[in-house]
Parts: C-alpha cells; sequence; structure tokens
C-alpha cells in the first residue's frame, strides 16, 4: 500500500475499468491501481514499488519527468510527423 497527501486525484476504475497507472517519481517502473482508501489516502497497487516519504507519485512518464500539459509527447519513430503523415494530395483536376 501506498499513502498519499490525497487520494482523491487516483481511481481505482470503480469496478468499471483498470484502474490509474502509476510511476514515482525518479523510477521507471509503473503499477497499477486496484483499491483506494479514501479516507485513510491509501492506494493499494498490483505490484510492489519502492519508495521514500516525499517521493512524487503521478502518470508514468519517460524522461527526466512528466511533460507539461495534460499528455506526455511522443516524437515520431520516423519520417515525417504524425499529422503531416495524415494529409493526403488531392489529384489534377
Amino acid at each position: 500500500m501506498l499513502q498519499v497527501q490525497d487520494a482523491g486525484y487516483f481511481t481505482d476504475g470503480l469496478g468499471m475499468m483498470d484502474g490509474d497507472l502509476i510511476q514515482l517519481a525518479g523510477q521507471t517502473g509503473t503499477a497499477r491501481i486496484v483499491a483506494i482508501d479514501y479516507a485513510a489516502n491509501t492506494l493499494t497497487l498490483d505490484s510492489p514499488l519502492s519508495w521514500a516519504a516525499g517521493t512524487g507519485v503521478g502518470q508514468p512518464y519517460a524522461g527526466a519527468g512528466p511533460d507539461q500539459g495534460a499528455y506526455e509527447y511522443e516524437a515520431p519513430t520516423s519520417g515525417a510527423p504524425a499529422a503531416a503523415r495524415a494529409l493526403r494530395v488531392a489529384p489534377d483536376s
């Protein structure tokens, strides 16, 4: 179990979907939340993680820390950016 300051930021899926996938600051491993005790601010995880008091917790990220914004930036693997690949040139009339 992982105790956090405010468990209200997380969900265990409420029996309708998978719970949040979390990652601890400075680590690459992730764990899924399977149950939450909102009164005690504790998260029950599907796999063990190691942490020290004050370690940050959030959604999974790549690199040194989470990207600013709602979604993690994913660089294109090759070729043109995804938006450009989706464009089509109209045939000559």
